[in-house]
């Protein structure tokens, strides 16, 4: 009986994490996939299976519309990843997961509250200064990460973090060597547990792995004078993954979103007019989501509401090769804030 007991938890456990992830990809998740999350949680086996329902529930939170069920995402996540006895594996998903809220959604509570986060570690001694600015939190938290359980989607994030702030010009001239020896080790780290990562990614989890790794090797071609031919690959992979997945979900379109506009973005950069029809084609489904989805405060609209100068920059260089794009970023631009002013 003592044998018995245990599997027909673990049974009853599955079939609902089976239900949980029909509900998730359906129509009826926003009504039925809360109370499932709940049962879920009740089921859960272990400890780690009870964190792991967490993750899983911040992450459909941070896809809802609005801003309350984004900041729960936030507060979830954080308390998952201060907690000392989570395994360290689940710490670093969470840790990712808050950063990911904090890039996209630009609202001031979640931005101010990487600094608090980021300084309780400090004062759990996982780092070993307090920060002083969000830029400071962001680095510390991915180097806590790298620290809990290096993976390839952590070195991915800490090469774009140093690619991205040489790019901006905000890095001191004594600085800049180490910087750049530091955007290529992190992502030739990165690229060599792929593989690893690969074993346990699920779904999402590979678009979003090589939509990175495209990104910090556009990020190496441009800062070093590589080929971008490493991006162009990196890309072309998690664009074929995505037909591997269901393509009628928030994921599914807040996935095509990110990696075509990368993808057209990382050809504009590289060669300008001279592959245009290519990225006239990479933007067409983008196009279409950003007309149908205007005004809504999905993941990805709410990432171009508030670009960084980067990313407007490639909106800049994009509008100009396909007047399609200009127009439907515009749309989506002016819904966004129609919705927005009409807040209370």
């Amino acid at each position: 009986m003592t044998v018995k007991v245990p599997q027909q938890r673990q049974r009853a456990y599955q079939a609902q994490l089976r239900k949980v992830d029909a509900l998730a990809i359906s129509d009826a998740n926003d009504r039925d996939l809360p109370s499932a999350f709940q049962e879920l949680l009740k089921q859960a086996p272990s400890r780690a299976d009870g964190v792991e329902v967490q993750l899983r529930m911040a992450f459909q939170l941070a896809l809802a519309p609005d801003q309350e069920n984004k900041r729960r995402a936030a507060a979830l996540y954080q308390q998952i990843f201060l907690d000392q006895h989570v395994q360290p594996i689940q710490r670093v998903y969470a840790i990712l997961g808050r950063l990911q809220l904090s890039e996209i959604i630009h609202d001031a509570t979640l931005t101010q509250g990487l600094l608090s986060c980021a300084n309780r570690l400090a004062s759990s001694g996982d780092v070993r200064k307090r920060a002083t600015t969000v830029n400071d939190a962001v680095q510390q938290l991915l180097e806590v990460a790298d620290q809990l359980y290096p993976t390839a989607l952590v070195k991915f994030q800490l090469a774009s973090w140093y690619g991205e702030r040489l790019m901006e010009g905000s890095v001191s001239t004594a600085e800049r060597e180490a910087s750049l020896r530091a955007l290529q080790q992190n992502t030739q780290q990165g690229e060599a547990l792929i593989p690893e990562a690969l074993k346990y990614a699920v779904r999402w989890e590979t678009v979003n792995l090589f939509w990175w790794d495209g990104r910090v090797r556009r990020l190496c071609a441009a800062l070093t004078g590589e080929t971008y031919e490493a991006a162009e690959r990196a890309f072309e992979r998690a664009l074929y993954l995505m037909v591997l997945e269901p393509s009628d979900t928030l994921p599914a379109y807040d996935a095509l979103v990110r990696v075509r506009l990368s993808f057209a973005a990382m050809l504009a950069e590289a060669y300008g007019v001279n592959r245009q029809q290519d990225i006239v084609h990479l933007l067409e489904p983008v196009c279409e989501v950003l007309i149908k989805s205007a005004g809504e405060p999905l993941l990805f609209n709410e990432w171009l509401r508030h670009p960084n100068d980067l990313l407007a920059a490639d909106l800049t260089r994009l509008s100009a090769l396909d007047p399609d794009f200009a127009n439907a970023l515009h749309r989506q631009q002016d819904a966004t804030a129609t919705r927005v002013k009409s807040q209370p």
